[in-house]
């Protein structure tokens, strides 16, 4: 199926796409990028990911020169030309054309990109079983170092990070920072569970703040009467953890049922972790 997408003002087929060899995303990395979940022609938590993305822009230099309402009526626009009604949107921001020299200041307009992808479900198992980690042997990048609170284009550590853990059979990375604490995982942020005690990294120590982690850290557990804390974990914290989870945007809440070999709680989904999990099953549907 070929797709229509956004880019710079116009509505292109993916033939006729095309994105220029000088431009700074592709020569250096520089721009941002949000994913937003789609259901039934709705965008799920949008408030929040237009926020990070805009913020992101403004933290790099951007001026974009449209608004939510503008993006949103694309987005819609894309849904009917490429005939969908659940997807994933990927807004894309650049830096623009530069000279291809690294050392000279180009001040060109930025790219702007809209793309509906089709929705791809991760395996119902994943979410019944749990999926399993393993620590990454590369230390997590520390906040003071660079931009941790914005989804930059710039995704090669968390890339290679992904990739060692799939090697292995793993679903994901377990990422820790130079002081020793647990960060998140590549494409997901982590909780663990203790008693009715939900826990995850505080944001000082270097995490990416997921959308959907502020989401459960702050509506779901409020609706389901858990408590919260924004702490510092050590790796033996996860290991020793009655239940833990994951979430993105992408995969919502998945069970975390090993670490490095070793079962987590009983080894499968806990009974906090199903509470969250049917929170958001009924929150899709109510989408639907």
């Amino acid at each position: 199926m070929e797709l229509t997408f956004y880019h710079n003002g116009e509505l292109l087929r993916s033939t006729e796409l095309h994105i220029s060899a000088f431009d700074q995303a592709f020569l250096y990395g520089e721009g941002i990028t949000e994913p937003i979940l789609v259901r039934n022609r709705k965008l799920l938590l949008a408030e929040k990911h237009f926020d990070r993305f805009f913020r992101g822009a403004s933290t790099i230099g951007l001026d974009l020169r449209v608004t939510e309402k503008i993006i949103e009526k694309t987005i819609m626009t894309l849904l009917d030309l490429n005939s969908m009604n659940d997807c994933m949107v990927r807004l894309i921001a650049t830096k623009g054309d530069s000279s291809g020299y690294f050392y000279e200041d180009v001040h060109s307009l930025p790219t702007f990109l809209m793309m509906t992808l089709p929705l791809k479900f991760f395996s119902e198992k994943l979410y019944y079983m749990g999926v399993t980690l393993k620590t990454s042997s590369w230390r997590d990048i520390s906040p003071t170092s660079f931009y941790h609170d914005i989804r930059t284009l710039s995704a090669m550590n968390r890339r290679v990070n992904y990739r060692e853990a799939k090697e292995e059979g793993n679903f994901d990375s377990l990422m820790i920072n130079i002081e020793g604490y647990v960060t998140q995982c590549t494409g997901s942020n982590i909780f663990l569970v203790k008693e009715r005690t939900l826990i995850t990294p505080d944001l000082s120590c270097g995490i990416f703040p997921g959308v959907t982690r502020e989401y459960v850290l702050y509506d779901v557990a409020r609706e389901l009467n858990l408590d919260t804390y924004e702490g510092f974990i050590l790796q033996h914290n996860v290991i020793n953890a009655e239940e833990c989870f994951i979430t993105s945007t992408e995969a919502g809440v998945l069970p975390v049922a090993a670490c490095d070999g070793e079962k987590i709680g009983t080894g499968r989904p806990g009974r906090i972790t199903k509470m969250i999990q049917e929170y958001f099953t009924s929150w899709y549907k109510s989408t639907m």
